[in-house]
Formats: C-alpha cells, sequence, structure tokens
C-alpha cells in the first residue's frame, strides 16, 4: 500500500511505537490517555459522547457505518447505533488490536488497511462517518483537504459525518494560540522546529473556518465543543481540591451547558456534517 506524504509520519510512529506496549501500557495510552478519571471529567466526557451519539442517530437507525483512523480503539460508545461497521486505519498493528477489542461485540463488522485521504471505498457506501482525533495528525492542508473531500464521497446523501478534531485558536488557552501561530508561519516555523524536539506525531490543526470551508459546499455544517482542555491540562491538573477543582467545575459547566459557545473557548471541536440530499 502506497501512503501519500501526508500521512507517512503518522502511519510511521502507529507502526513503530503508538499501539507497543512499553512498561505494560500500550504507548498511545501513556502519551494521550487520561491519568485521573474524576466526576467533573466524567461528566464532560459524557455529555460530549451523547452529543456525538445524537448527532449520528440523525442518520436514521442501524447505521452503515465508518471509523476513519480507528487504530486499535474503535469507539464502541456507538457500535450498538450500527447494523454494520467498519473501521478502517494504515495501521496493521492498530487493527490487530481493534480486532481484539471488538470481538466482545455482537456485531457485522470489518477492519479494513488504508488510508483515510484515499480510501477503499466506493461512493455513497455509508450512512455515517465518524473520526475522532485523526484528521489533524495529517502533515498537511492539502492531504487534509483530500480526506475531508474522501468524507463527502464515502456519504449518502443525507448520511451524517461527525469528526472530532482540534481547534487552533482556543481563546481560553493564548499560549497555544502563539504556539500556533508560530508554527503556521513559515520562516519562524523553521526556526523553531530548530530548538525544540520534534512531537511524537504530525500535529496540524486547520482553523474551524478552513475545515468548515471544505465542507460547506457540499450540506449543513454545524460545531459545538468536544473538549475544553489540552492533552497536558487534562493529565496534569488535579479536578479533587484547589485551583483545579474549580477550574474543572468551570470547564464542565462550559462543555455541559453551553456546548456551542464553548466550540471557540477550547481545544477540541465536534463538527457535524449532513450531506446535501
Amino acid at each position: 500500500m502506497t501512503t501519500p506524504q501526508g500521512t507517512a509520519g503518522t502511519r510511521e510512529y502507529y507502526q513503530e511505537r503508538g499501539w507497543a506496549e512499553e512498561d505494560g501500557e500500550i504507548v498511545e495510552a501513556t502519551l494521550f490517555g487520561t491519568k485521573e478519571d474524576g466526576p467533573l471529567r466524567r461528566g464532560a466526557f459524557e455529555a460530549s459522547m451523547a452529543r456525538v451519539r445524537a448527532a449520528l442517530a440523525d442518520a436514521g437507525p442501524s447505521l452503515r457505518l465508518l471509523e476513519l483512523g480507528c487504530g486499535g480503539h474503535p469507539e464502541t460508545r456507538i457500535l450498538d447505533l450500527c447494523g454494520h461497521y467498519t473501521g478502517i486505519d494504515f495501521s496493521e498493528q492498530g487493527l490487530l488490536v481493534a480486532a481484539q477489542s471488538l470481538t466482545d461485540h455482537d456485531l457485522d463488522a470489518a477492519l479494513v488497511q488504508g488510508d483515510i485521504c484515499s480510501l477503499p471505498l466506493v461512493d455513497a457506501a455509508f450512512d455515517a462517518v465518524y473520526s475522532a482525533h485523526v484528521l489533524y495528525h495529517v502533515a498537511d492542508e492539502p492531504s487534509q483537504r483530500a480526506a475531508f473531500e474522501e468524507v463527502v464521497r464515502v456519504l449518502r446523501p443525507g448520511g451524517v459525518a461527525v469528526l472530532i478534531v482540534a481547534n487552533p485558536r482556543p481563546l481560553l488557552f493564548p499560549g497555544r494560540i502563539a504556539k500556533r501561530l508560530v508554527a503556521d508561519t513559515p520562516v519562524i516555523s523553521d526556526v523553531a522546529n530548530r530548538l525544540r524536539p520534534p512531537p511524537p506525531i504530525p500535529f496540524k490543526p486547520l482553523t474551524i473556518g478552513t475545515m468548515r470551508g471544505f465542507l460547506a459546499p457540499h450540506g449543513d455544517v454545524r460545531v459545538l465543543t468536544a473538549g475544553i482542555p489540552t492533552v497536558a491540562f487534562n493529565q496534569r491538573v488535579t479536578e479533587y481540591g484547589g485551583v483545579g477543582r474549580r477550574l474543572w467545575q468551570g470547564i464542565h459547566w462550559l462543555e455541559t451547558e453551553h456546548p456551542q459557545a464553548a466550540a471557540r473557548l477550547g481545544n477540541y471541536v465536534q463538527i457535524t456534517f449532513t450531506k446535501r440530499g
């Protein structure tokens, strides 16, 4: 299989390290997983997953659903919505882990090796497409555009895509905005890249407006929050006391009570796209 240049770095990481075990834990979970799982965190996550499920359910019952970049962790919390589930990923190792996780579910399912920028799937084959924390690891904008175009292509008219992506301009995190402005400025970013260690995988979040622009010509687009904190904040700030608890209470309130307003404030958003009939 030939891998487009935009996804080559991410594929290499997951083939060589991401789904491997180090010290008894999957590397992916160690780098990006939650270290503390308290009630405020769980409440915000459950509200986010409820929004995902509600959006997918709009595509109808017994969905033919495609998950892009399922890796070793297919989203099992949406499987009950599926009549048939297809997971696609370019990592052979990730698909082996995914196959094991699906054995506990009585489901008509298929796992396919392929690249999200050039899907080996026919047009209009799915009622729904889901992808979480995948698209912004495609290393360049043209490749990400190709991935968005593939989402549109494989959806049937009236179908729904739910895409969890990063927001490069989170208004509550000015430091993150500054870092992205540096990263997106060609000459300055070259200097910065020489002065700092490279990230484990490519990280190229596009602006919400850019992503909306890819999809809007083909249907309706809605943007809600999918998570205000950064990975580092989530892993390092406790909700069990002091300032951390106050911060998590505010995050919980914003995410559960004002998901549309919170979309511009935080680091991750849910883009829901309904393809025009």
